[in-house]
């Protein structure tokens, strides 16, 4: 069974809370969230509505609005809420109810609207602790304000796919430690300048930097598997230092990578292997050739 999600990105205000049947009908389709306020299973909840109202009220036909329970038991009779929380589509064009059955995970409410709406989402509209990494200077500013840890990825990496969603594990770890600064560094849009500091040549790899102490994970070793448990390890685990590996200062790192380019097993920079036996099988046969050639020459 799917776990309920629990942390979301910070929204720029909450979902409008309505008083009458009336503000319900202002737009065609709404999906109404019936609340109380003394409702433990709400507080997993409210934040999901949050966020989707963030991301949809922008639609003309079609908005997010919540019910106090306890306080319009008119609106709860009249669309027959049995239990908080409660969330129903409610179509005027159609004057049908739909209740959603699903588990409170915001990618589920999220189909749930796509099925019975046109509505489209504007991810630009939510707000997230997770900053997009772009140059050196942003990356130093971070890390001197409380350090950083940084996800250095590509568009093609399945374990990132949905990074920008927020039930993004990435998403969560910056929400659940607020005293520290979370970026991804896009391979394709990040400043090189950055990729070179750190000596980067994998993806996913992971960077926690406070302006002095470096820890890598999967950054120059394409031994390490940089997933879900490992960003959540590592990241819980900073001060242990007990996964990655640990750096006093960004020289030590560097001379460390620099060197173990030229190790042969472990720590070659990911496609090296590949790219040497690439190089070698051209050369043998250039070679090859070469010696065909002269013997058809006769020389």
């Amino acid at each position: 069974m799917l776990k309920y999600l629990l942390i979301l990105p910070l929204c720029i205000a909450s979902v409008l809370e309505v008083l009458s049947k009336e503000e319900i009908l202002r737009k065609p389709i709404s999906l109404v969230y019936f609340y109380a306020p003394d409702c433990r299973f709400c507080t997993d909840v409210t934040p999901a509505v949050d966020y989707l109202s963030s991301i949809y009220n922008h639609n003309v036909n079609f908005q997010i609005v919540k019910v106090n329970g306890r306080k319009l038991k008119p609106l709860v009779q009249l669309f027959e809420v049995a239990s908080f929380p409660t969330l129903k589509i409610y179509d005027n064009d159609k004057k049908s109810v739909t209740t959603y059955s699903g588990d409170r995970l915001i990618d589920l409410i999220d189909d749930f609207i796509a099925k019975h709406s046109d509505a489209q989402a504007d991810l630009t509209n939510a707000i997230t602790r997770v900053h997009s990494l772009t140059s050196l200077e942003q990356l130093n500013d971070l890390a001197a304000a409380k350090g950083v840890v940084i996800a250095f990825m590509d568009s093609t990496t399945p374990e990132w796919k949905h990074m920008t969603r927020p039930f993004h594990y990435f998403q969560e770890l910056a929400q659940q430690n607020p005293h520290l600064a979370f970026a991804t560094a896009e391979l394709n849009k990040v400043d090189s300048k950055v990729v070179r500091e750190f000596r980067v040549s994998n993806s996913p790899s992971l960077v926690f930097y406070d302006g002095q102490t470096v820890g890598v994970l999967g950054t120059f070793s394409a031994n390490e598997v940089v997933d879900d448990e490992q960003t959540i390890r590592f990241t819980n685990l900073l001060t242990s230092k007990s996964i990655g590996t640990w750096f006093s200062n960004l020289a030590e790192l560097q001379t460390h990578a620099d060197e173990a380019e030229y190790v042969d097993t472990i720590l070659l920079k990911p496609g090296m292997n590949a790219m040497a036996h690439s190089a070698k099988d051209f050369e043998e046969d250039i070679e090859g050739q070469y010696e065909q050639l002269l013997g058809k020459i006769s020389l």
